[in-house]
């Protein structure tokens, strides 16, 4: 038995490469194979997905204005977007949507993700971490690893493309000035956001450069190739930094946004471990339940003994970065004070620094691997386990997995329910263009990507002009609810008809509606002025004491996840 096993493990033998690349061909398959046969009776996640970029992509193509200047508006949205306020042109994901429409678009990000994800961790560590022979088995298994996070749908290729630009950035730095490393930096931000991800990259290599001029080490090239990312991400979002630097079209939402509050210890300590075994929702690394406990445990064998232990020395440095980062995410004094006064300036979210955390985290499990490695042959074992039992975790935090568990969520063809609102469109049989809707108990999105003229909608950039109008809307359920109030006033991306009778419960499906709302209190007046004229609710409404709404029909429809209670403003 014990030959079996020295056999099984020995990189000299073909036995443990074939279940390698068995297991992973398979994970990847399996992986994938719900987004490429289900189609739209698949179950994408919801929040930041659905309810937003989802329904955006496809609304700014069919605007015919992804070209127009960043003055123009977008008539659909929120009382009518400026241009500016929403992605570039640049992004390929437009590409994507004009080509093959919103569900086939997703199905192929996801398999973009997996398959760069992997390919570009294997090349980034082959190349400039593990470079041992026998490291091999460490390096796929953290590829793989890596490549079947649950990266999010907006973020296209932000987070899984990280090992990948890092390795061209690197192989730069040593001097290969191959075609493809400069082509890998200049396609990046086509496939990226930089407000949410990319700013935040650009500090790994900007730290080795400052690195690189302490020890007086000749980096022009690596320069170069840090300033030419930056260019091109300025060019991909030129509407975002003409927005904020140049012009000032308006004045942004954002502007009253991010500012990081001073926890007392309790509340920074409990922050602080959530994000170190939990992560954070824009770049979840699934390191809780496996990769925290094993690399806490192996901590005592990666103190560095000598300056030449530089892979201990590489991975005190991205403990020591991952610690940086939940400490700025949990808001600890005096980091929140240096954050809060940054974006007096420069309108980021700085706690998306754990955008990192994919990268780092996985980063630090490969350096501890290798170590243990090399202290004896056998330990191969633990890099087994580890790639089995993370892989079950990544399946069991699988989209699908998760959200079809989760609170009776519906598919894509339920959550949009097309014909349902086909059918609301032909009754109110009027040009869709002469009114506007919003939406009570359900995203706003689903309007937008129906055709609907909205006043309420989910955006990250928005005129702080219309924040103040639409408050004037929602003023008194606000006071009835604090956390509701501050989660308009201090955030406010989700520019909705809050109700303190739902809280933070933006939606209610219909095997769950046994709802009532008896004390609905909006300023009826403004939200006429804003042009509304119809209330899509997913909730009925107790209108005795409303003089301006009048019930219309009551929709159901068997595919759908709502039933739409329509309800018609009228000026008295």
């Amino acid at each position: 038995m014990k030959l079996t096993l020295e056999k099984f493990l020995s990189t000299d033998t073909k036995i443990l490469s074939k279940f390698l690349n068995i297991f992973i061909i398979s994970s990847i398959i399996i992986y994938l194979a719900p987004y490429v046969f289900l189609g739209s009776k698949n179950y994408f996640t919801v929040t930041d997905n659905l309810d937003s970029v989802y329904a955006d992509f496809k609304v700014l193509l069919e605007s015919g204005k992804l070209f127009s200047s960043n003055i123009s508006l977008i008539e659909q949205p929120l009382g009518g977007l400026p241009r500016s306020s929403m992605s570039s042109q640049f992004n390929f994901m437009f590409l994507l949507y004009y080509l093959f429409g919103p569900e086939t678009t997703y199905i192929i990000v996801r398999v973009l993700m997996t398959l760069v994800g992997f390919f570009g961790m294997k090349l980034f560590l082959d190349n400039h971490i593990l470079k041992k022979k026998d490291e091999k088995i460490i390096s796929l298994s953290i590829s793989l690893c890596f490549s079947i996070l649950p990266f999010t749908f907006y973020s296209f290729l932000s987070v899984a493309a990280m090992p990948l630009v890092l390795y061209a950035l690197l192989e730069i730095r040593k001097g290969k000035y191959y075609t493809k490393n400069w082509m890998i930096i200049f396609m990046y931000p086509f496939f990226s956001s930089f407000v949410v991800y990319g700013f935040f990259f650009l500090f790994i290599p900007f730290f080795i450069l400052l690195k690189d001029l302490v020890n007086k080490k000749k980096s022009a090239h690596f320069l170069l190739s840090i300033i030419l990312l930056l260019l091109f991400f300025i060019f991909v979002e030129y509407r975002l930094f003409d927005q904020f630097l140049l012009s000032n079209q308006f004045v942004s939402h954002r502007i009253e946004k991010f500012s990081i509050k001073n926890f007392n210890l309790y509340n920074s300590i409990k922050v602080f471990v959530k994000f170190i075994f939990n992560g954070g929702s824009d770049a979840n690394s699934l390191q809780g339940p496996i990769i925290v406990p094993f690399i806490l445990i192996s901590t005592l064998f990666m103190i560095p003994k000598s300056k030449k232990d530089w892979n201990k020395i590489l991975f005190l440095y991205v403990i020591t970065s991952i610690i940086l980062i939940t400490v700025i995410k949990a808001g600890f004094p005096p980091f929140s004070n240096i954050i809060n006064f940054l974006n007096d300036y420069i309108p980021f979210n700085f706690k998306r620094f754990v955008s990192l955390y994919p990268l780092l985290w996985m980063l630090a499990l490969a350096l501890v691997l290798s170590h243990l490695q090399s202290i004896h042959s056998s330990l191969k074992l633990i890099t087994i386990s580890i790639l089995i039992l993370q892989t079950l975790n990544s399946f069991k935090n699988h989209e699908f997995i998760k959200n079809i568990n989760f609170y009776d969520n519906p598919n894509v063809e339920s959550f949009f329910a097309k014909k349902q609102f086909s059918e609301i469109k032909n009754y109110i049989n009027k040009p869709i263009n002469s009114y506007r809707v919003a939406s009570i108990g359900l995203h706003p999105s689903i309007s937008l990507y129906n055709g609907f003229y909205t006043a309420d909608g989910y955006f990250v950039n928005y005129p702080l002009e219309y924040k103040k109008k639409f408050r004037k809307i929602i003023e008194k359920e606000l006071n009835k609810d604090k956390n509701l109030k501050s989660y308009y006033d201090n955030w406010g991306n989700r520019v909705y008809l809050f109700s303190s009778e739902l809280g933070r419960k933006h939606f209610i499906y219909k095997s769950e509606n046994k709802i009532l709302l008896k004390n609905l209190d909006y300023n009826w007046k403004a939200l006429y002025d804003l042009n509304v004229r119809f209330i899509f609710s997913s909730v009925k409404i107790d209108i005795s004491n409303i003089d301006k709404l009048k019930f219309k029909k009551k929709f159901v429809n068997e595919l759908s996840a709502w039933d739409i209670y329509l309800y018609q403003l009228i000026e008295k």
